[in-house]
Parts: structure tokens; sequence; C-alpha cells
């Protein structure tokens, strides 16, 4: 059996290049290349694998229902007050002059 050069070896060598056709058909067919794969996903049923794949559908629309509610709290939070602050200080006002007007003050 022959041993294998390293690829630098094999470069260096002479002007050929590795090939490239089986890693750009790959691209082109819109393959993630750095996808990490289990390795018992390979032996899986296509059943088993579908029920996995659903599983983690289901737990990333939990984790988004749950993370909705916290971004909108966290940045809808300072506004809402502000507004209601707004709202309680224009009412004091004006019951202020109300009372000012009838000059019923302490």
């Amino acid at each position: 059996m022959r041993r294998r050069q390293p690829t630098s070896a094999r470069l260096s060598a002479g002007s050929e290049r590795p090939d490239s056709a089986p890693l750009a058909a790959q691209l082109r067919l819109g393959h993630n290349l750095f996808a990490m794969v289990r390795s018992d996903d390979c032996l899986l049923p296509a059943t088993e694998l579908r029920l996995r794949k659903h599983k983690r559908s289901i737990i990333a629309a939990g984790a988004l229902i749950l993370l909705l509610p916290i971004l909108f709290f966290v940045f809808a939070e300072r506004p809402t007050l502000h507004a209601i602050k707004v709202f309680q200080a224009q009412r004091h006002a004006s019951k202020a002059f109300a009372l000012i007007e009838q000059e019923k003050w302490p």
C-alpha cells in the first residue's frame, strides 16, 4: 500500500493542485461545509432524524416565545413609564391650577 504524501509536499513537488470540483459542487448545492455532524446522527433512521429536527424547532420556538416579551419589556419599559409620569403630572397641574383659581390653598 502506497503512503500518501502531506499536502504541502504534494503541492511543492509539482504544479498540480488538489481537485476543488467536489467542493465547488457542494457549495453550489447549498451545503454547509462548516456544519458539525454528530457521529450518532449518521446511524439514525430518517424518522428519528425528523423527530430530532422537530424537537429542535419546538425548542427554538419556545425560546423565541420567551425571549420576545423580555425584549419588549426591556425596550418598552422606559417610554411607557415616561408617558405615565407625563400624564400624572398634567393631571396634577390641572388640579393645582383649578385650586389656585378658586383660591383654595392651605
